[in-house]
């Protein structure tokens, strides 16, 4: 048996026999061959000899001249023990997650294991800032405290893409001075390896993003995708010289949103994505953060609650992924 897949055909021959099925929507890069079979018997198997299967015209994964789309993961891929580590989950779907490895109880430096060479983003905030009073300042034991969290890294540097400061520092009453700090604190330690911040939804003309930050991004879930587009561009003109991130929400996650919508949002950012020419990846947020009412709680896995967005997602990184110049 031997399966050639196309973009707009599937070619099938089996023991001689040829089947070509025409699609109705483009197949992903990273299309799934499922060999399973139904039968009532537990007892039998079933095998394949001679299986071959390959892929023509990727035309349609070219990346559009111009643009810089090259990376796509998940935000909180391993977020804290309850969360669950979902760095197995997305291997092979992704080339940049966001992990946190700083527990409550001790540092868990083992989980960038399960990271591709510089593919994991290591959260840094807990050792720079200190929200307890509300506002964010940088820690009396700043310095100290980032020695730990870079000594707890440096035998799986190779496993890091970027560190990741404060999430959404401004918007959480973090000064610029304090955000720069932290920047240049780990710049010192780590000069070869990209600084990211992320801005939240305080994205506008007063925004200054510190010349040590390397990578920027912003959320603002559930927003117009005109109002995505506006910041997008707003980001790359405050920010200039610097990749840009923007981060979609990629399950249901919002009062009387549906899977059919954050579907069709999805297939919007890439579109966003790719027109503008800074805009470097998309880092998803979910979907095992975006449980709703009715699902299972906060921490488990739910994309089979929401297939439309879960296809969606998949088409995503077949396309950021396979994609060639």
């Amino acid at each position: 048996m031997w399966a050639l897949v196309t973009l707009l055909a599937v070619v099938i021959t089996v023991n001689g026999a040829r089947v070509e099925l025409t699609l109705d929507q483009v197949v992903p890069d990273r299309a799934r061959l499922y060999l399973g079979r139904y039968a009532s018997d537990p007892g039998r198997i079933s095998t394949a000899d001679d299986l071959r299967v390959g892929r023509l015209d990727s035309a349609a994964l070219r990346r559009p001249a111009g643009s810089a789309l090259r990376y796509v993961g998940y935000y909180a891929a391993r977020l804290h023990p309850a969360g669950g580590d979902h760095l197995p989950e997305v291997t092979g779907r992704s080339n940049l997650n966001w992990v946190n490895i700083s527990d409550y109880d001790r540092y868990r430096p083992e989980t960038l294991a399960d990271c591709a060479p510089r593919s994991c983003v290591v959260y840094a905030g807990h050792e720079f800032f200190d929200c307890a009073s509300g506002a964010c300042r940088l820690h009396a034991e700043a310095e100290r405290r980032w020695g730990v969290l870079a000594a707890q890294v440096r035998p799986y540097l190779d496993r890091v893409g970027a560190f990741y400061l404060l999430d959404e520092p401004f918007h959480r009453g973090a000064t610029f001075a304090d955000v720069r700090r932290s920047a240049r604190l780990i710049e010192g330690t780590y000069p070869d390896v990209p600084v990211m911040m992320e801005a939240g939804p305080k994205v506008d003309a007063n925004l200054r993003v510190p010349d040590e930050v390397d990578w920027v991004g912003f959320d603002w879930y559930c927003r117009p995708m005109a109002e995505i587009e506006r910041l997008a561009a707003t980001l790359e003109r405050q920010a200039p010289g610097r990749p840009v991130f923007l981060l979609p929400e990629a399950a249901p996650r919002c009062p009387g949103q549906t899977d059919a919508v954050v579907a069709q949002r999805l297939r919007e950012y890439p579109r966003i994505a790719e027109a503008r020419p800074r805009v470097a990846g998309l880092m998803l947020f979910g979907p095992w953060t975006g449980v709703g009412p009715g699902d299972p709680p906060a921490g488990r896995p739910t994309p089979s609650k929401h297939p439309r967005s879960g296809d969606a997602v998949e088409r995503i990184a077949a396309r950021i992924l396979g994609a060639t110049r």
